[in-house]
């Protein structure tokens, strides 16, 4: 609805009677409430097969007019498990390391969830896989060094080393052997070693001459590679953080030189 005020000059202009008034109009209305969140949606979930590889999600609010809006730069974004995987301000979600882990986002008291695989890809040549306390572990790059015989070691040493992301609570596992096929214990006097490394925890364990039990199996040893299995329980590394012992299950490895 419309208010008009007039003054005397516009009112003379009408009926001939000099003034100097002047009219001004003016209107108002009213708006209903705001609209409020009535649920929140996080789509683009993938797979994720290699390290540093992302992937955008997108946060989609539904309003009570039946509206919807992106709102993905103004929800809080958090990840179950930033070991395996982390989440921008934004919700770019970026591959640390191989597991499962659900990225959430929150906005104005509405959440949504979205689950993401990282899978991490190994190597076509070498591959290196186990558990490690109960959780699968494989690597995503492994490297393997033949060192040079010794006189208690006229063999050689192989060691063959794993490492399942490059940042974050990433898991290395070294497995040491001598260079002749067989089945080594891992004890006090064992010419074999393992050991498991958390390096961005500080965190180190080890199994063999030091402490810790196991069994290392070098099954197959040829010019051009190598291939066995490892189990083994390691305790902490003098001079880490590492507390508590590390359980290596069901370990695998097959290299190229």
């Amino acid at each position: 609805m419309a208010d008009v005020s007039c003054s005397a000059g516009a009112i003379a202009i009408l009926i001939g009677i000099a003034g100097s008034w002047s009219c001004s109009s003016s209107s108002s209305s009213s708006t209903g409430p705001s609209a409020t969140v009535s649920s929140l949606a996080v789509s683009g979930a993938t797979t994720l097969t290699s390290i540093g590889q992302t992937v955008q999600l997108t946060a989609t609010a539904t309003f009570s007019d039946r509206s919807t809006r992106n709102v993905s730069a103004s929800a809080t974004w958090q990840s179950s498990n930033t070991a395996f995987a982390t989440v921008s301000s934004a919700g770019l979600v970026t591959a640390v390391a191989t597991g499962p882990v659900s990225i959430t986002a929150t906005f104005e008291g509405k959440s949504a969830t979205a689950a993401i695989s990282v899978a991490l890809a190994t190597s076509p040549l070498s591959a290196m896989t186990g558990f490690v306390d109960g959780t699968p572990w494989v690597a995503f790059t492994v490297s393997t060094a033949r060192l040079p015989a010794t006189p208690s070691l006229p063999s050689g040493v192989l060691s063959i080393g794993g490492t399942n992301g490059s940042s974050g609570q990433y898991v290395e596992i070294v497995v040491v052997v001598p260079a002749v096929v067989g089945s080594y214990t891992l004890n006090s006097s064992s010419a074999a070693s393992a050991a498991v490394l958390i390096p961005n925890a500080a965190g180190g364990w080890t199994a063999g001459p030091l402490g810790g039990s196991g069994t290392i199996s070098l099954d197959a040893l040829t010019a051009t590679g190598a291939s066995g299995t490892f189990s083994f329980t390691a305790i902490p590394q003098t001079g880490t953080r590492a507390s508590g012992n590390k359980v290596v299950a069901n370990g695998v490895f097959n290299v190229t030189f």
